[in-house]
């Protein structure tokens, strides 16, 4: 019995393998489709019509075509599988913060009877920069005349010593930037030292930092490690 090749069931099978394939809500598997499409081409080129043969340009653009689709989901799991190994890369690389210290933004200081650091970073290189640093009722215990300054992030340490030459008792300060380059104004950002106490992958939203403060960073809130 003579079988259509414009309507033949090898072709209609791999147009809806091909479909199926490349609808990511299918549950169709691209290689079963794809055993099955030439199972299906094999018994019809040994029952074809002699008279009314195969066409040749449709079986080879169904064929590239299931081979493209399956070729781009084998791709997306390679994607799949570099994401997962960049993952945990990220994951055994970051366990190296636990313990250090860090500079992230805020204008915070916690000290504890030892020099705490934080930092400026300056927009453009001011001529002069003073520090104030103050108490939990906004009084001023010290100023830091830095002098000139490059652009960019400096790191600057607070050793406790007040204007008077007393040591500050152990407590929460603050700290304010001012930064001018002539008569202009120079704009800066206040980084603060936080000390990393463990790490949680979340997966998509990335790592998260927990520090010693209770704060929660993300590897990119942090600015400088030391």
């Amino acid at each position: 019995m003579a079988i259509d090749a414009i309507s033949s069931p090898a072709l209609t099978a791999a147009n809806t393998a091909a479909t199926k394939a490349s609808n990511p809500l299918s549950d169709s598997d691209p290689k079963v489709a794809q055993d099955k499409f030439l199972k299906l081409l094999v018994t019809q080129l040994k029952n074809q019509d002699p008279l009314q043969p195969l066409d040749n340009a449709q079986v080879t653009s169904q064929v590239a075509q299931l081979n493209t689709v399956t070729g781009i989901q084998d791709l997306n799991a390679a994607v799949n599988n570099i994401n997962m190994a960049m993952g945990a890369s990220q994951v055994i690389q970051s366990t190296a913060l636990l313990g250090k210290k860090v500079l992230s933004e805020g204008n915070g200081l916690s000290f504890e009877g030892k020099p705490v650091s934080f930092g400026v970073d300056l927009a453009l290189g001011a001529d002069n920069v003073n520090i104030d640093i103050k108490d939990s009722l906004g009084r001023v215990v010290s100023t830091q005349n830095l002098g000139r300054l490059p652009a960019g992030l400096q790191t600057i340490e607070w050793d406790g010593e007040t204007t008077d030459g007393n040591m500050a008792p152990s407590g929460s300060y603050t700290f304010s930037v001012q930064a001018t380059a002539g008569d202009q104004k120079v704009t800066s950002t206040a980084y603060q030292e936080y000390i990393v106490r463990s790490l949680e992958n979340l997966g998509a939203e990335g790592i998260r930092i927990s520090t010693q403060s209770g704060k929660s960073l993300g590897l990119s809130d942090v600015k400088r490690v030391f």
